[in-house]
C-alpha cells in the first residue's frame, strides 16, 4: 500500500498466506528495501490493507477457529489495534471478506458472501463497531478506490 504520505507499507507472509505475517515499511529504489519489520500476533492471517482519507489504515486479521476481525494499523507504532467482528444482521461473518476498502468519504467498504450465494456483495463497514450493511450484491473478486 502507498499510503498518503510516507513510504510504501505491505503486510507480508509465506507464500502459502499462513502465519507467522509482518507489517513492513519499504524504501522504494532500483531494489526495494525492508526499513522495518514488526511480526504481527503468531496465530493471526491479515490481509486486505487499506487506507482512509483521514490517513487511517485497516486491515482485517483472522485466527484460526475465530471470525474475521476489522483491526486498525497505527503506522507510527507499527501497531496493529482490533475494532471488532465484523458482523451482518448481527452475526459475525464465518470466513474473511474477499476485499476491503476506504472512499473518499471515509467510509469503509467489504466484499463478502456471507450467505454462501457464491455471488459477493458490497457492504458499508461500520468503523467503531464492525458491523456491515449490504448496499448490493456485486460480483467481483476485488476493488480499489483512487484518491
Amino acid at each position: 500500500m502507498f499510503p498518503i504520505s510516507g513510504p510504501p507499507v505491505a503486510l507480508v507472509a509465506h507464500y502459502s498466506d499462513t502465519p507467522p505475517f509482518s507489517l513492513v515499511i519499504l524504501q522504494p529504489g532500483p531494489q526495494w528495501i525492508v526499513t522495518t519489520r514488526k511480526k504481527l500476533e503468531a496465530d493471526a492471517r491479515y490481509g486486505h490493507l487499506t487506507q482512509c482519507p483521514d490517513g487511517s489504515v485497516y486491515a482485517t486479521s483472522m485466527e484460526p477457529e475465530a471470525h474475521p476481525r476489522l483491526v486498525q494499523i497505527d503506522l507510527h507504532k507499527s501497531a496493529v489495534v482490533p475494532v471488532h467482528e465484523i458482523a451482518f444482521n448481527g452475526v459475525s461473518l464465518q470466513n474473511d471478506v474477499a476485499d476491503l476498502a476506504c472512499g473518499q468519504s471515509g467510509q469503509l467498504y467489504a466484499l463478502a458472501d456471507p450467505t454462501y450465494s457464491r455471488t459477493n456483495s458490497l457492504f458499508a463497514i461500520n468503523a467503531v463497531t464492525g458491523a456491515a450493511t449490504c448496499i448490493s450484491a456485486f460480483d467481483v473478486d476485488r476493488m480499489a478506490f483512487v484518491h
